[in-house]
Formats: C-alpha cells, structure tokens, sequence
C-alpha cells in the first residue's frame, strides 16, 4: 500500500514537471519570434498609384539631374528627402485621391549602381536581386530601397518597372 500510494506520488510529481517543461518550451518559442513592423505600407488601396509615382520618379531620374540628387539625398542621419520627393509625384499625379502620408518609420532609398544593367536585363534578373524565397532575405515593409536607371539627360519614354529597381525589403507588387 505504501508503495502504491508512493508510486502515485512520484508519477504524479513528473506529470507535472512535464507539463511544466512543457509550458516554458512554448513561452520561449513564442517570445524569439521576429516582431512585425508597425508601418502598413503601401496601403492596399492605393499600391497602384504608389508604384506609379515610384517608376515615374525612376524615370525622371535618369532625365532630371537635379530631381536624381534629391532622390540621392539620404544619410543615415536624415533620409526625408526621397519619401517627399515620391510623396510630391504622387499629389502631382492623383491631386483627388488624398493618398495618406507615409507612415513616419517608411523609409525610401535610391542609389546609383556600380554597373547598370538595361531594363530587358533586369527584367531576366527580376527576383534574383529581391528573393523573399531565400532564408537570408530581409523582410520588412518598412524599407524601400531602388537602384536609379543610368542617368542619359535626354527625354525618352518611360520604361522603369518598379520590380526590377527594387532591391529589399519585400517582393515587388
């Protein structure tokens, strides 16, 4: 009788331990996953008009030396510049749409390449630059980075696909 009632207690004792074990494994599990950015961009209603405005600017950029500088102009210090840029095109553009500000932590960076790449060729690349797939890509909405088109100085037709200037942090749309 003593051994039963002592058995009970020790298989009782481990249950709980188990459970317990249990309990801790799953609090640590859910307390390392990645937090989620807390700016929603684009906004799901307006991804249309934001990536027109963002291949316009893409475009102006190669004709419009001063325009390009401003979209360069970004520090690690201060990088306003480019995202009032974008926001102006987009109030150019939609005057009537009152397409809502940016949300403050949204950052736009553009940069000039070392080697640049024809649209045709980075349409086949399209995907390798930005691959959500791959397990070292950064995922954050928050930041946009684009590599600008070669600078020519002549008008010429709009041709920048936004997919493939975009180099982090999302998959294009």
């Amino acid at each position: 009788m003593i051994r039963t009632c002592l058995a009970r207690i020790v298989s009782s004792a481990l249950i709980l331990c188990a459970a317990a074990l249990a309990v801790s494994a799953q609090m640590t599990q859910t307390s390392k996953k990645e937090p989620k950015p807390d700016c929603i961009w684009p906004p799901l209603e307006h991804k249309d008009e934001i990536k027109k405005a963002i291949e316009t600017a893409l475009d102006n950029s190669a004709t419009d030396q001063g325009f390009r500088d401003k979209l360069l102009d970004c520090t690690p210090e201060k990088c306003d510049t480019p995202k009032k840029e974008v926001r102006k095109l987009l109030d150019q553009m939609y005057p009537n749409l009152h397409i809502a500000d940016f949300p403050k932590r949204v950052v736009i960076v553009f940069y000039q390449p070392e080697t640049y790449l024809s649209e045709a060729e980075l349409t086949k690349y399209q995907g390798k630059f930005s691959n959500p797939s791959d397990p070292l890509y950064p995922t954050n909405s928050c930041y946009s980075v684009f590599h600008l088109p070669q600078y020519t100085g002549k008008a010429a037709a709009p041709t920048a696909n936004m997919g493939n200037h975009l180099l982090c942090c999302y998959p294009p749309w």
